[in-house]
């Protein structure tokens, strides 16, 4: 019964259709729709294969263009479907480039302390200046240079 109700709402049911061979450039066939749908699930038809109406014999249409591509298995070969390996871990070229600013200049800040006199007021000055130092860096690499 639900063959006969499938039939009814399917208008492609009671045609005869064409299928074309890619390697010999002829056309196979006729076939009716169940027997393509069959074709479909049994996956002899890919995406890519083309069918004709028999009415129409010049006028070919990829499977992916007509209702039998809802009939395709779901293939593995699909790139969707593909498993994906997991990347290792790697630093971004602007993580690496902060990290390096970041050790250098607060290096270079602290190498400051050997050539000031040390009192507690140029120590402050110091702090003062790794703070600004490290604070514009951030604001630099993260929010004025573009991502890159």
């Amino acid at each position: 019964m639900t063959n006969q109700a499938e039939d009814s709402n399917n208008h492609f049911a009671g045609r005869k259709f064409l299928l074309h061979n890619r390697m010999t450039n002829d056309a196979l066939g006729p076939f009716s729709w169940q027997e393509l749908v069959e074709l479909a699930r049994n996956g002899d038809l890919r995406l890519e294969n083309r069918i004709a109406d028999v009415r129409t014999p010049e006028n070919w249409l990829k499977v992916a263009d007509t209702p039998l591509v809802f009939e395709l298995p779901l293939s593995i070969e699909e790139p969707r479907y593909m498993p994906t390996e997991k990347k290792p871990f790697r630093l971004s070229n602007r993580a690496k480039d902060f990290l390096y600013l970041l050790v250098i200049g607060n290096l270079l800040i602290s190498c400051l302390l050997f050539f000031i006199a040390v009192n507690p007021m140029s120590l402050m000055f110091l702090l003062g200046l790794m703070v600004i130092y490290n604070t514009g860096l951030i604001w630099i690499l993260l929010f004025v240079l573009p991502p890159y």
